[in-house]
């Protein structure tokens, strides 16, 4: 496996991916182990919104992990929240996002479509990543130029179009549902060819990046950590990636509870626009702009 190396901001973010891959794959054995198991299930804040001990273990593993990799860093996850470095609180220019099983629902109910996410994000930007199927075996991972599943090297947007779909899980949360958006959100997913409905917000990311689907898409249904790991790997295969809303408070401008990922910015530039629309009945975000001009 060969990486070209621009600077040293480069050389550092192929480390960080190395070690978002070696944590996010560390937790797969248990996983993998419990998917056949029947789980106890908790629930946070309702009934849709369900964790298991399963989480709270990978969490607490991958902790322990990027701590002893960076002890520097400070680290946000699903489950245990942000935690800052105890040697410099509120200082640290490198944060790890985690989301030890996206796809929990799909976890609970013994459909396989899961994945691990972490993600390392320096000064607001996210420069490395891994998202791992433990029931697939199969880790899509990205440093800030270059992405690989397992040891292979993605294709980039520009060389290879991807296959047709658009991938989505919660199309309807955050629409406004009269007819007349409901028709119009039919006709968006109808443009990428074919909708599929998968369940894990992170692997739905990393899938396009692989060019296994065209585009992937959701309307305030995200969390932040739920898709930093795609999020690495998009980037560095060269996908548009449009928040299609603000980020939340304390994050980067990557972050938002809704995106979109393309593999064509001509896609993006016509779709996006529309997404937000859809949600918010007002002017498109300034983050339009420049692909209004295309």
């Amino acid at each position: 496996m060969t990486h070209t190396h621009h600077d040293g901001a480069t050389d550092d973010s192929l480390g960080l991916a190395r070690i978002a891959r070696r944590a996010a794959e560390a937790v797969a054995d248990d996983i993998r182990q419990a998917f056949t198991e029947t789980v106890e299930v908790e629930h946070k804040t309702s009934e849709f919104d369900p964790v298991t001990e399963v989480d709270r273990s990978s969490e607490r593993r991958i902790r322990e992990i990027l701590a002893e990799a960076t002890p520097q860093a400070a680290i946000a996850g699903e489950e245990f929240g942000s935690t800052e470095p105890t040697d410099s609180v509120g200082s640290a220019s490198l944060r790890w996002h985690i989301d030890p099983i996206d796809g929990t629902h799909n976890f609970i109910a013994g459909i396989p479509y899961i994945s691990t996410s972490v993600a390392a994000e320096v000064e607001g930007v996210i420069v490395a990543g891994a998202v791992h199927d433990p029931l697939r075996r199969e880790t899509f991972w990205a440093s800030d130029d270059q992405a690989w599943v397992d040891d292979s090297v993605l294709a980039s947007a520009a060389e290879d179009p991807g296959r047709p779909g658009v991938l989505t899980s919660q199309p309807f949360q955050g629409l406004r549902s009269t007819g007349a958006e409901l028709e119009e959100l039919v006709e968006i997913c109808r443009s990428f060819g074919i909708v599929r409905n998968p369940g894990s917000f992170a692997l739905q990311v990393a899938h396009v990046a692989a060019g296994r689907a065209s585009g992937a898409f959701e309307l305030t249904g995200a969390a932040p950590w739920d898709i930093a790991g795609g999020i690495a790997v998009a980037q560095a295969t060269g996908c548009t990636h449009l928040r299609l809303g603000q980020a939340p408070p304390g994050f980067g401008d990557w972050a938002s509870h809704s995106y979109l990922i393309t593999r064509d910015p001509a896609q993006a530039a016509e779709i996006g626009p529309r997404l937000t629309r859809l949600m918010t009945h007002g002017e498109v975000p300034e983050v339009f702009a420049k692909f209004m001009a295309i």
